[in-house]
């Protein structure tokens, strides 16, 4: 069956040897005896002579006659398969989501002509190793593993990371690509799309925003409780600030004259630590952030390329991933007393709610350094503490999604906004009592996903 296979792909080049060896043969067989019959022997090798000129040019005919079809069949073919390549290459172009191909050697070789839409480059700037100087510095070694493992093994690649546009944004994207061969056969590549999940991560980071915050204010307010040293208290609040918050930095510093000088810093490069031991408030950059302080103010910076700080310790921030920061002014008795500042690994991070709930961390710190210095009593840090949560919960209730508080050690809910009831009309009693039997109201194709989170 495979012999017959290959002789059916090899007709057409066995028919013209066969049809070229029998005239080949019939030539030799007749134009010898013509000659015998014709011709006097002494001519005989004149004849001969003349004869295989003459077997020459008539196979030469017989073989362009035999080949022409065929040679005109692979023009049309390799005609047809180059307007297939150029239709491929445009419809890869002008496809409206984005594409991108990797050749063998790893190296990003081609780009649909939306990217230079979505990030403002020329996809020029992007090829080969380009793409890689603009992807955030805490994903760029994790996608270059996921990369490399996917291409040694020929997996295919699922990669989420977040690449800074022209304008100095990030956005997020998620790119996944699987190996592809070319026509003979043979490993060419990976080819894949990406998609901007920019919208969808950062609704989702609000609400991971709120929680945090909302952690850092119930620690905070703790602490207060539990510290009556305004020192220790401080100093406790900024190790609350990054450990509950989760923020590249946290920073505290006490207001001495025309500067202030850090009491406390945490985070995760202490490299840059000498550098923030200072804030000098007459430098021009930090004009902003003193005049904003003084008037009780948070100074917010949502974007680092516009932050405070010389140029040197501004680069030094974005290096390690600092992308915008909130100051919180402390004030005792009204008047400036220090400053809690957060540095944040998102861009774009502080919105109308965030900014509520760090005006309740501003308040909780002003309580503190009051409560302290007039020693007042655990029953008013108390009372304080349930009017900040009151506070929040209005905020929460007056949302129309869904806000979940879980906690982690016992697993249990521990607040459930009443925009549930509306959204799922369901009791509300439900997530606090059994919130699996709300599994019995999803969608069974989305059930193992959900327990899978929780």
């Amino acid at each position: 069956m495979v012999l017959m296979e290959k002789l059916k792909d090899w007709k057409p080049v066995l028919t013209a040897a066969i049809i070229y060896l029998l005239t080949g043969a019939l030539w030799i067989f007749f134009s010898d005896k013509l000659v015998e019959v014709f011709f006097p022997p002494e001519k005989w090798q004149t004849i001969q002579t003349y004869k295989g000129w003459a077997f020459i040019f008539f196979s030469s005919l017989l073989i362009f006659i035999l080949t022409k079809r065929d040679f005109s069949n692979i023009q049309k073919a390799h005609n047809q398969l180059s307007k297939l390549y150029q239709y491929q290459i445009s419809f890869f172009n002008d496809f409206p989501e984005l594409l991108w191909r990797f050749d063998v050697n790893n190296s990003l070789c081609h780009l649909s002509n939306g990217w230079e839409t979505f990030t403002g480059y020329k996809n020029k700037d992007l090829l080969g190793e380009g793409w890689l100087k603009y992807v955030h510095n805490d994903d760029l070694f994790r996608i270059q593993t996921i990369i490399n493992e996917s291409v040694k093994s020929r997996k295919k690649i699922s990669i989420q990371y977040r690449i800074k546009t022209k304008n100095s944004e990030y956005k997020w994207v998620k790119s996944s690509g699987k190996p592809y061969v070319d026509v003979y056969g043979v490993y060419a590549g990976y080819t894949g799309i990406s998609i901007d999940l920019t919208n969808e991560v950062v609704n989702q980071n609000k609400y991971i925003n709120i929680s945090r915050l909302y952690a850092i204010l119930s620690k905070v307010n703790q602490a207060i409780i539990n510290n009556n040293d305004e020192i220790k208290l401080l100093e406790s609040i900024c190790e609350i600030g990054y450990r509950y918050g989760g923020f590249k930095i946290t920073w505290i510093g006490l207001l001495n004259g025309k500067q202030f000088e850090a009491l406390s810093i945490n985070g995760e490069n202490s490299a840059i630590y000498n550098q923030l031991n200072i804030i000098n408030l007459e430098a021009d950059a930090n004009k902003l952030l003193f005049n904003t302080l003084l008037k009780g103010e948070i100074y917010l910076c949502n974007k680092s390329e516009t932050c405070i700080f010389n140029n040197e310790i501004l680069k030094n921030l974005q290096n390690i991933g600092v992308e915008s920061l909130a100051a919180i002014p402390i004030l005792k008795n009204s008047i400036l007393f220090g400053i809690f500042i957060i540095f944040t690994k998102e861009s774009h991070i502080f919105d109308e709610s965030e900014v509520e709930l760090l005006q309740e961390v501003a308040v909780s710190l002003k309580f503190a350094v009051e409560k302290i210095e007039n020693e007042k009593s655990k029953l008013i840090a108390e009372n304080n503490l349930k009017v900040s949560e009151t506070k929040f919960r209005e905020l929460v209730e007056s949302m129309t999604e869904v806000f979940l508080l879980n906690s982690y050690e016992t697993q249990k809910n521990l607040y459930v906004s009443p925009s549930f009831e509306k959204l799922f009309e369901l009791p509300v009693d439900l997530m606090y009592n059994n919130p699996k039997e709300v599994l019995n109201y999803v969608c069974p194709e989305h059930r193992s996903a959900i327990l899978e989170k929780f």
